[in-house]
């Protein structure tokens, strides 16, 4: 990818990101003004429905697109620098460093679907070990009765290598190791290792935001019958 397109994709994640912000304050205003608060005055013209809750969803996928850039290019340069140099240095310790402090869980496979590495946030989230995690089939963390189609997204995903947010429109769940489907917003983005292409995985626990969202789909119901 060029230095143009990741700055366009940057871009454009930023402002899907700066659209949740705004729809938040359209639906806090809708809220306030009908409680008279003191922000009524001032937010009180704003209307929202559904659009609005379509807009934070989109806010939130583009908040995670834009974390799975950033990712990414830490990602590569930290293996870059080690390709290149041989050896640890402080500014590839200081790169493994962000990853490994990373909120999102990093997974990254390579074209044969094998794990090769983890942060120390996917070993948290899938609740597995490290030992136990490398050199297995990065299906172990989807649920079984989607690893059939995973398999193949995974194979499309290689043949047009880009980023890409996995899933579209649909929820997704991600399987722990006790048995638990967690709801996740999963960023895919190609990366190449000593000459061959790997997957890069950025999985993001949106239970929170899911609830939230919930939450305020509800609020707005609950306005709408108000004004009836």
């Amino acid at each position: 990818m060029t230095g143009d397109m990741e700055r366009g994709m940057f871009v454009a994640c930023f402002l899907g990101a700066v659209v949740s912000l705004i729809t938040l304050g359209v639906l806090i205003g809708r809220y306030t003004a009908l409680r008279g608060g003191p922000l009524a005055g001032e937010l009180g013209f704003l209307s929202a429905g559904p659009v609005h809750l379509l807009g934070l969803f989109t806010g939130i996928s583009s908040l995670s697109m834009l974390c799975c850039h950033s990712l990414r290019r830490l990602v590569n340069r930290a293996v870059t620098e080690n390709q290149r140099a041989g050896k640890s240095t402080p500014k590839t310790e200081m790169l493994a460093a962000i990853v490994d402090a990373s909120p999102d869980a990093i997974v990254v496979t390579n074209q044969r679907n094998i794990i090769e590495f983890v942060n120390p946030r996917a070993l948290e989230f899938f609740g597995y070990d490290e030992a136990y995690l490398l050199g297995q089939p990065i299906e172990v963390l989807v649920p079984e009765h989607i690893r059939e189609r995973h398999t193949r997204h995974h194979e499309v995903f290689f043949d047009n290598p880009k980023i890409r947010r996995m899933g579209g429109a649909r929820d997704i769940t991600a399987r722990t190791g006790d048995g638990r489907e967690i709801p996740v917003d999963i960023c895919l983005s190609p990366m190449e290792i000593d000459g061959e292409a790997h997957a890069v995985s950025i999985v993001r626990d949106v239970r929170e935001p899911r609830r939230l969202a919930a939450q305020l789909k509800k609020l707005d119901k609950g306005i709408e019958f108000c004004r009836i």
